[in-house]
């Protein structure tokens, strides 16, 4: 189910620019999981890696013209989700 709420999260991290700016506007890792939770996602960073992580190894099959189709990027060393 976790992993349900990941890809929930995700997508409209790719869908909503303002969602986005504000989990993006959090800098500390926990803070932005507790904005993540509040807004109804029950999942871990390390859910929201393997789903984004999955789904970039998906869309890199998806390279037209030498440029990866939009794609959420989750950074080690921190939660830095962002779309390239």
């Amino acid at each position: 189910m976790s992993a349900d709420q990941a890809e929930a999260f995700v997508a409209k991290m790719k869908s909503d620019a303002a969602f986005r700016a504000r989990v993006m506007a959090v800098e500390d890792v926990t803070e932005r999981m507790g904005l993540i939770n509040a807004e109804g996602f029950s999942c871990s960073a390390e859910e929201i890696e393997t789903v984004a992580g999955a789904l970039a190894d998906e869309e890199l099959e998806t390279v037209d013209g030498g440029s990866v189709r939009e794609s959420c990027a989750c950074l080690s060393g921190g939660v830095d989700w962002r779309l390239d």
